[in-house]
């Protein structure tokens, strides 16, 4: 091979058939220029370049590949400022540095075809990439960088295609101005990339499997304004306090997206967005005015205002204790306050309200407490609320042989209980075959609620209702009751009592023990019924 445009001579020493050095001195060189060694490849030639500096614009081959001797140093070893382009057939480049020179590092047209792989692409004074044609630019394992604002990386003007494949880009340069799809589409796949993109007129952006990261220049990262619907799936989106996604009009639809806008809205515009699987790390809203989904995960939710009725809120912003919900009008829900121990709800004019219990017939349980080994058992809290209390108690039985049930009262709501030598005064009636028992006394420090002894074997037990009336009432406190009960020797009873506190006082507890022994088990409720 004689010399010539870029030749250095015969490659004697080496398997390769072309092979590049930029400063025609190195053993074996065949060309000192990148473009003299693709004028005399041939389709299935490879071509080795080796360290340096190449600023030439090239024309590349159908079937020919360049690649760099030292693919792992790329940046600084194998550079070519300049252009690359294809207009017809399939070009290929490997471990590469592509710099700008005033116009683009690749460029397709026609049905011209670019493979790029594990090369080093970067935007410093002009975009990046270009693709005009039918063909397609490839870039797989790529990476690089924005030097320079006011430039982007790529832009497809036809029905062709860029696509990005396992590429990692930065944006050294803070540049805002996005890469475009005017026609065709630009695809993303398992990517990582520090770049805005948009669409118009019928160009698409298909994302699949990659995470886009602008938070530092707070630029949303897909602006969507096409008739034909953008795509991402099973990726992660950071615009910083921009909306991740505006769409002008149009659809974008996405699947398992993670989106960390700080925005108030991650999506944004009039166009359609259909989701599904949509996780909000840091935004509250999605607004498109087409907008359909399925679901949308939000970690922490933060509204500016209450959220309204028809899109699932309450309308409301505060709360208070014991507040209930309930619908005002159509689609319209408002609260209604607590209102006062013992009011029951009620409905007026179609909707609800507080109001004092009527008809003086419904018993409400106010509390219950079941015996267990236990020294006593109280109930605290009277009130006049209820004109009536009642003291149901189910199968009471003591520890302790020959024991009778009692009951004393408090006025200091279980501080202490009334336990004078004349506090309380009673009467008990057990009938028998032949006669009726009576225990009674008329001054004593209980009320004994079991004539006969109880007694702790099996069944023997006591079950009784106790009445206390109007125990709130400067009045004397009264009770009344009754119940049956097996003794100590299996005999059973039908008892009836009555007693009464000898003081015009306010009772608001009560205490009930047996006067020997734990109460063993038993259940004890207390019912009230209402003052009005």
């Amino acid at each position: 091979m004689g010399l010539g445009y870029g030749r250095t001579g015969t490659n004697n020493f080496a398997t390769a058939k072309f092979i590049v050095d930029s400063n025609g001195l190195q053993t074996g060189a065949t060309h000192t220029t990148i473009q003299g060694a693709i004028d005399d490849a041939s389709d299935g030639d490879t071509i080795f370049v080796r360290p340096g500096t190449y600023t030439e614009n090239i024309t590349g081959k159908d079937g020919v590949l360049i690649t760099g001797f030292q693919a792992s140093e790329i940046a600084d070893k194998t550079l070519i400022v300049g252009k690359v382009s294809m207009s017809s057939g399939r070009f290929k480049l490997a471990g590469l540095a592509l710099h700008t020179n005033g116009d683009y590092c690749l460029e397709a047209t026609g049905t011209g075809n670019i493979q790029c792989r594990s090369c080093y692409i970067e935007a410093t004074d002009n975009d990046a990439v270009s693709n005009s044609g039918t063909g397609s630019i490839t870039l797989r394992l790529c990476t690089g960088g924005v030097a320079t604002t006011g430039v982007k990386v790529c832009q497809n003007t036809s029905t062709g295609s860029i696509s990005f494949r396992y590429c990692n880009w930065g944006n050294a340069g803070g540049s805002t101005v996005a890469s475009t799809a005017s026609a065709g589409g630009i695809r993303i796949q398992n990517s990582e990339l520090a770049i805005p993109w948009s669409t118009s007129g019928s160009g698409v952006v298909n994302i699949t499997g990659s995470f886009f990261d602008n938070t530092a220049i707070n630029t949303s990262t897909i602006t969507h304004n096409s008739s034909q619907p953008s795509t991402i799936a099973n990726s992660e989106i950071a615009s910083g306090t921009a909306s991740d996604i505006t769409i002008t009009s149009g659809t974008v639809r996405a699947t398992n997206v993670r989106m960390l806008s700080s925005n108030t809205n991650a999506v944004t515009g009039a166009g359609t967005f259909q989701y599904g699987q949509i996780t909000l790390v840091n935004s509250n809203a999605i607004n498109p005015t087409g907008t359909s989904n399925d679901d949308v995960f939000i970690n922490t939710l933060k509204l500016n205002t209450a959220l309204d009725e028809v899109y699932g809120g309450t309308g409301q912003t505060t709360y208070s204790t014991g507040d209930i919900l309930y619908a005002s009008g159509s689609n319209t829900l408002a609260k209604l306050a607590a209102g006062t121990n013992g009011n029951v709800l009620t409905l007026a004019a179609g909707v609800p309200s507080w109001a004092a219990a009527g008809g003086g017939g419904a018993w409400e349980l106010i509390s219950t407490a079941t015996a267990s080994t236990s020294a006593t058992i109280s109930f605290t809290n009277l009130s006049s609320s209820y004109f009536m209390y009642l003291v149901q108690c189910d199968n009471v039985q003591g520890d302790t042989n020959f024991a009778r049930l009692r009951m004393r009262t408090s006025t200091n709501n279980g501080s202490s209980y009334d336990s004078g030598s004349s506090d309380y005064a009673y009467r008990i009636m057990s009938p028998t075959s032949s006669s009726v028992g009576v225990t009674s006394s008329t001054g004593d420090n209980e009320i004994i609620l079991s004539r006969d002894q109880g007694g702790n074997a099996a069944n023997e037990k006591y079950s009784l209702s106790i009445y206390i009336m109007n125990p709130s009432s400067t009045e004397y406190t009264r009770i009344y009751g009754f119940g049956n009960m097996q003794d100590d020797s299996t005999d059973f009873f039908q008892q009836w009592f009555g007693g009464v506190r000898l003081s015009a006082a306010d009772v608001d507890a009560i205490q009930f023990y047996y006067n020997s022994g734990n109460i063993e088990t038993g259940t004890f409720k207390l019912y009230g019924l209402s003052a009005s």
